[in-house]
């Protein structure tokens, strides 16, 4: 059996990363309904936006293992707290987007009128359903994951910024449309500015220098 070596795994890993970061700004600018509102949920558009919306995500949570595989050892204890709650994070979002791509379009089938959204979009629905933490402990794990690539310094640095600040863009988006629902517009922009981060790490994956090696911590043995 060939051996798969770890530029190969960084190549597709990488590829991925950035792949998955630039489709899903499509999905939300271009594919997705101008609304959530019920007229739009579950018809093609919808379930066409959503599909692309999980194909996106699952592309970056396989991508960011490469990512951390090859940048793990400048992100220190931050990095490594960080990347399980980044990791939930985009299983969260996969499974919500798969449900949206597939349940609520059979759902509506059966049950018209059933399953609106409000205009706060995808990242509203655990508020109301006992699972607060769930958001707000994915979104620390951005906030620690960009502030272990700022302080891993180097071309990693603004990427460490763009994600953490990607983190308060989205709430504060959230906040608006909540007390102003002509401004939905600001959700997937918000979405959009959080994916393309991602497609810049995919992009530091690919294009990075070999590591250089762990320093050993072992003294040598003379015998």
């Amino acid at each position: 059996m060939r051996e798969v070596t770890p530029a190969t795994l960084f190549r597709i890993g990488g590829g991925s990363l950035l792949l998955g970061g630039l489709v899903g700004p499509i999905a939300h600018l271009v594919l997705h309904p101008p609304s959530h509102a019920l007229v739009y949920q579950g018809g093609p558009r919808w379930v066409i936006a959503h599909a692309v919306m999980t194909v996106a995500d699952i592309l970056i949570l396989f991508g960011m293992f490469a990512f951390y595989a090859r940048f793990h050892r400048g992100l220190g204890l931050l990095g490594l707290a960080g990347f399980p709650l980044l990791c939930g994070l985009l299983l969260y979002m996969v499974f919500t987007f798969g449900y949206e791509a597939t349940t609520m379009p059979l759902i509506k089938s059966v049950f018209p009128g059933e399953i609106a959204t409000d205009a706060a979009g995808d990242l509203s629905g655990p508020f109301y359903h006992g699972l607060f933490p769930v958001p707000l402990l994915c979104a620390a794990g951005l906030v620690l994951f960009g502030v272990a690539l700022f302080r891993s310094g180097g071309s990693l640095r603004w990427a460490g910024v763009a994600l953490a600040a990607s983190v308060f863009v989205e709430f504060a988006a959230i906040i608006v449309v909540h007390q102003f629902p002509a401004g939905e517009y600001l959700l997937p922009v918000a979405d959009s500015i959080n994916l393309l981060v991602f497609a810049w790490l995919g992009h530091a994956t690919l294009t990075a220098g070999e590591q250089p090696p762990a320093p050993s911590r072992l003294e040598p043995s003379f015998v």
